[in-house]
């Protein structure tokens, strides 16, 4: 089951009413709510007023927590993504305001559907060790850098930060739910499963494993290219792997007295990945035939030595 990071401040509870609050009563400025998210604010009140602001929000807290509303439809969403994810909740706050995230979670009936709650100054770093597989957050500086792909829940944000390769944007729970339903977010997988030496290989069903593309601008096209050069690069790390066992298959061999052909086995072989690649929606025998001689001659050749 794939692990899901989910931010707190902002993501879960809706800051913008409290930020465009303390603007009018601060600042004597009326924020959009697009103008809310950090880098913007920051463009705004600038600097020395966007540290007043945190200041005035770390200091009242537990008040301006408990009076946050969550963002529309959090309720409903997250208990169906629990069905299927493993959700955390990562925020950077310290240990010292954890305690009201809690409450404001249990106060919704949502704490139960968190595996944990994780305080993190360094997301980053709270992702590899939780193995997250998708980080949702509002702050866009959360998700450079990530071991993971993200989610930047913007907002209705009309900031022009593209769709990339490892981030997608949403604007409301909904969205958010789902770029996860439909596979974002999923944590890397391999095509089968080896159930035992003598089992045929097992391959989930085609949804579950390939997730629909679609290519309608400029934009689109350029991330689908990233993706491309991406797999290629997960198939040449995987021959890699496949070419570095023959080494020890064939000291077994010599060993054991055993051909380094075995044509019985390779016919069944090809034949079972034709299947594999058929259950896949791609049905072309010819293909896969020619494919796997070419692999299994090197493999061959590497055995040989």
């Amino acid at each position: 089951m794939d692990r899901i990071g989910i931010d707190f401040d902002g993501t879960i509870t809706n800051m913008q009413k409290w930020r465009k609050d303390w603007a009018i009563a601060n600042q004597g400025v009326l924020l959009f709510a697009h103008q809310t998210e950090t880098t913007e604010m920051k463009h705004i009140v600038g600097e020395e007023g966007y540290a007043s602001m945190k200041e005035d929000l770390t200091a009242n807290n537990e008040e301006i927590t408990r009076n946050a509303e969550l963002h529309p439809q959090v309720a409903e969403v997250l208990p169906r993504l629990a069905l299927h994810k493993e959700l955390y909740l990562i925020t950077k706050r310290p240990d010292s305001r954890l305690g009201f995230a809690e409450e404001k979670l249990a106060q919704h009936g949502l704490k139960k559907y968190f595996k944990d709650i994780v305080g993190a100054e360094d997301k980053s770093e709270a992702c590899a060790r939780l193995n997250i597989a998708c980080l949702v957050d509002d702050d866009r500086r959360h998700l450079r850098n990530l071991p993971c792909k993200a989610i930047w829940f913007a907002l209705g944000n009309v900031l022009p930060w593209p769709h990339t390769s490892s981030v997608k944007i949403a604007g409301d729970w909904p969205g958010i739910s789902e770029l996860l339903q439909t596979g974002w977010g999923r944590a890397p997988q391999p095509a089968y499963t080896l159930l035992h030496e003598s089992d045929p290989t097992v391959i989930p069903p085609g949804d579950s494993f390939l997730r629909p593309y679609a290519v309608r601008n400029e934009m689109d096209l350029q991330e689908a290219r990233t993706e491309i050069d991406e797999l290629d690069t997960k198939l040449l790390q995987t021959l890699a792997e496949r070419y570095k066992l023959a080494e020890p298959i064939a000291e077994y061999k010599k060993e054991n007295g055993l051909p380094t052909e075995d044509k019985e086995r390779e016919f069944a072989m090809i034949k079972r990945r034709t299947e594999q690649f058929k259950e896949l929606g791609f049905d072309d025998p010819a293909f896969i035939q020619k494919l796997f001689e070419l692999i299994l001659e090197k493999s061959k050749q590497e055995q040989n030595g």
